[in-house]
């Protein structure tokens, strides 16, 4: 809201056409950065070595690489640190051995895990700040005017 109040502001100092452009020039840095976090998190998602023990009742999925292969195909990830990662069947006994007997986390239909992630929250608000004073109001200042 604050970065609008901006734009509406500078679009007769400045002038519509530097506000629309700069604007447009920070988004496509912001989309650009974001498709590279993007590819950053899904190059660098956990591998599946099953390094952790099978509890009693709980199938082990070898087939699938990574945490999103296995997310895709709705079974569960368990990450042991120091451990390793497993894909397993998605039941209640399986996240209850991963997080009480392994101490671990247990992730399920969710994301998997990335320390990546944080940067795609600043992108989306330098893409917003970047939207806000130029490509929000300078099409509705130019049709109110025509």
């Amino acid at each position: 809201a604050m970065s609008a109040a901006v734009g509406m502001v500078l679009i007769d100092k400045i002038g519509r056409r530097k506000l629309l452009l700069s604007s447009a020039f920070v988004v496509t840095i912001a989309l650009a950065v974001l498709g590279g976090i993007f590819q950053l998190v899904q190059n660098t998602y956990p591998v599946v070595n099953n390094m952790i023990p099978e509890p009693e009742g709980v199938h082990a999925y070898s087939e699938f690489g990574t945490c999103d292969t296995c997310m895709a195909a709705s079974h569960g990830f368990c990450s042991v640190h120091g451990v390793g990662q497993s894909c397993w069947n998605s039941t209640d006994a399986a996240q209850d051995a991963c997080e009480n007997e392994y101490h671990g986390q247990w992730y399920h239909c969710t994301d998997c895990p990335s320390k990546w992630s944080p940067l795609l929250v600043i992108g989306m608000v330098v893409y917003l700040i970047g939207f806000s004073p130029g490509l929000n109001p300078v099409p509705w200042a130019v049709n109110a005017e025509i």
